[in-house]
């Protein structure tokens, strides 16, 4: 499994509508082929927030950055909404460890 992390510096004042923006847009993904899952985490103090998807395989994350419906994902989304680059990381799910299980 593969984990892509976007890092995410958003405006004090366009949090809300980050994840509601990024909530909506998610919803359109349902039923993608291989995406498995999709976080979003919010730092407790600070305005970073990590949309970390994750994907059945690296062939399954790059057909869809490669897709139509990446670019649809990603359009309009307004740069006053951000107050920095994003950072991208991906990872390589190694282990997943349960409490009682």
């Amino acid at each position: 499994m593969l984990v892509v992390a976007n890092h995410l510096s958003v405006a004090a004042e366009h949090e809300a509508d980050f994840v509601e923006v990024f909530e909506e847009r998610v919803a359109q993904l349902r039923g993608r082929s291989g995406l498995e899952r999709v976080e979003i985490l919010r730092q407790r103090e600070g305005n970073q927030f990590v949309v970390q998807a994750y994907w059945e395989s690296r062939d399954a994350f790059e057909q869809w950055r490669d897709s139509d419906d990446f670019v649809d994902a990603h359009a309009d989304l307004p740069s006053e909404m951000f107050t920095g680059p994003n950072r991208l990381e991906i990872y390589d799910l190694t282990a997943v460890f349960e409490p009682g299980g």
